[in-house]
């Protein structure tokens, strides 16, 4: 017989938070790795130690900024540096997923230049 449930126990109010908890620590590590691959290829050099999401605008400086779109429901941020967008988060039409839009970056070399010998971006 199936029982139906209509209040939570504080055990499971535990879970489901646990569960969330544990969902934005993966969405904040994925989002900081694509964060980082986009930076270099760009130019920017990191450190040899892993920085936590608050520190990349430190490091990165002025240059890197995070928007919020608070009347998207689905949109959680998008993050540009010098005025280059650089990646997109947002959760999936269906709810049940997170989508990344990483937009194809030409990659600098050490001097600063692009793959056609160009600077890229301001």
């Amino acid at each position: 017989m199936i029982e139906k449930i209509t209040d939570p126990s504080v055990d499971e109010e535990t879970k489901i938070e646990d569960i969330a908890g544990n969902l934005y620590a993966r969405i904040l590590e994925e989002t900081e790795k694509m964060l980082k691959s986009q930076l270099e290829k760009l130019g920017v050099e990191f450190p040899g130690r892993k920085l936590g999401a608050s520190e990349y605008f430190d490091y990165v400086g002025i240059g890197l900024k995070k928007y919020i779109y608070s009347d998207d429901s689905l949109a959680l941020a998008s993050y540009e540096y010098n005025g280059i967008k650089i990646l997109g988060v947002r959760i999936s039409e269906n709810r049940m997923g997170i989508e990344f839009d990483i937009p194809e970056l030409k990659t600098e070399n050490p001097r600063g230049l692009n793959e056609s010998g160009e600077k890229q971006g301001p």
